[in-house]
């Protein structure tokens, strides 16, 4: 759910820069080296970039990170202990696949305390 919320808003966040400073979505793709396609799919919230390219946006939009994703994630890293954070980070750092297998892992133990 969070994954999805910071997604959203990264998406809501790009479109209202891009059109604020009159960016189509080729011309910032030419700018930081991806497909238009790939600012579409941006765009649409289908999926976001990694955080190098993050950082090629703020750059050329003349904002920092959070003007593209911050607020959404106020006061989360806080709220996590050490081990939940390193967990995260860990995840963060799989193939699609692998998370797949661990999304599916904590399902499967969800659904056992359920019947509990």
């Amino acid at each position: 759910m969070l994954e999805t919320e910071l997604t959203k808003f990264f998406s809501e966040n790009l479109q209202r820069l891009m059109s604020d400073r009159g960016y189509t979505q080729r011309e910032l793709g030419d700018k930081i080296g991806v497909s238009r396609t790939a600012i579409n799919n941006w765009c649409l919230g289908y999926s976001m970039p990694r955080m190098g390219k993050i950082d090629k946006l703020c750059g050329i939009l003349g904002v920092d990170r959070s003007a593209l994703i911050g607020n959404s994630c106020a006061g989360i890293n806080e709220t996590l202990t050490k081990d939940e954070r390193d967990i995260i980070d860990k995840y963060r750092q799989l193939k699609r696949k692998d998370k797949a297998v661990i999304q599916g892992m904590v399902d499967i133990l969800f659904t056992k305390g359920e019947l509990k």
